[in-house]
């Protein structure tokens, strides 16, 4: 049975309008966000996923500019129907963000601020979102313990903390005003992998526990095979395959979807040789005529050098956008 739906990304279109000319950054990116569900977003650097994780939370600023497209949050419960989300403003935008919907920053654990105890950084988060300071003292250690620290460490400044330990409290704080969903934009960056396992079994038990929906932005495929239920292959500011997580790792359609599942180590099965991903993504600020990945790509035929592909459905769930597949019923 499907999950109801949180949240409705129709057709974003994001620029970035530079001296050097306009770049492309999201280009007509549809998504759906269902209640408890955790949604894996993947590519290389520079597709577009950190611009489209600003866009949650109405935080994308000049020089980018949203052209075109809707973000619909189904989340409150006033029998009106969905919000707008780029129709928000002042008071009503400052209690979407956090109490409905919160963010873990790319780099969070280099943003918390250096002379400032750890209980006090996350203070300040509940009073400024309307929570009476004694309520936010009294919530500290709780916020803490779901993030899997200690609560004595609310007395300690953030270089007394580890790399994982700075990133466990921007995970209390994302957790302060109990939103229904949680951006994390690369949360694992710069951690080691056994600490990259922990942070990913503690956002997965607090979607088992709390229901939070999670979207989880990574450059690294690998990571979402074991915590996603649905992914999305970003590349050139497109989704060019998305579908549940198993469906999409073991039997990967799109070739730039094979091809990162082949730069990605596997700790089970037979060793296999990893292979790089020649070329490199194409200019953003250039009109891309053809498929993106056509320069790149071993399976490209003349059409795919001229025409775009669309998202095609392969199975129930499961798209990708791919000449090659057209004939896939």
């Amino acid at each position: 049975m499907a999950r109801e739906l949180l949240m409705e990304l129709q057709d974003m279109q994001i620029n970035y309008r530079t001296r050097a000319g306009r770049i492309n950054a999201v280009r007509s990116v549809s998504m759906d966000i269902r209640k408890g569900e955790i949604i894996g977003l993947v590519g290389e650097s520079g597709c577009g996923k950190s611009t489209l994780a600003m866009t949650f939370l109405k935080l994308i600023m000049p020089p980018g500019e949203i052209v075109g497209g809707k973000l619909l949050y189904y989340g409150y419960d006033n029998g009106e129907g969905p919000v707008s989300v780029m129709e928000l403003q002042g008071g009503k935008l400052r209690r979407y963000r956090w109490k409905e919907v919160s963010m873990i920053f790319q780099g969070s654990m280099n943003s918390l601020n250096p002379v400032m105890r750890v209980e006090d950084q996350i203070i300040d988060v509940m009073i400024d979102h309307d929570f009476p300071e004694e309520e936010a003292r009294t919530n500290v250690d709780k916020y803490l313990s779901m993030a899997g620290m200690d609560p004595s460490t609310k007395r300690s400044y953030p270089h007394q903390l580890s790399g994982g330990m700075k990133q466990r409290v921007a995970i209390a704080i994302a957790l302060t005003c109990s939103p229904k969903l949680i951006i994390a934009d690369e949360p694992t960056t710069a951690l080691d992998v056994v600490v990259q396992k922990q942070i990913m079994d503690q956002l997965k038990g607090l979607r088992d526990r709390l229901g939070v929906s999670i979207v989880f932005i990574t450059h690294d495929i690998a990571v979402i095979g074991s915590l996603a239920d649905l992914i999305y292959v970003m590349y050139a500011g497109k989704i060019v395959e998305s579908g549940p997580v198993s469906e999409v790792c073991n039997r990967p359609r799109h070739p730039y979807t094979a091809a990162l599942m082949s730069a990605s180590p596997t700790l089970k099965g037979e060793k296999k040789r990893l292979n790089g991903i020649p070329g490199s993504p194409p200019d953003l600020k250039q009109t891309i005529v053809g498929c993106s990945f056509a320069p790149r790509c071993p399976f490209a035929f003349e059409r795919c050098h001229i025409e775009e592909p669309q998202l095609k459905m392969l199975e129930p769930g499961h798209k990708a956008a791919c000449f090659k597949l057209e004939d896939v019923k």
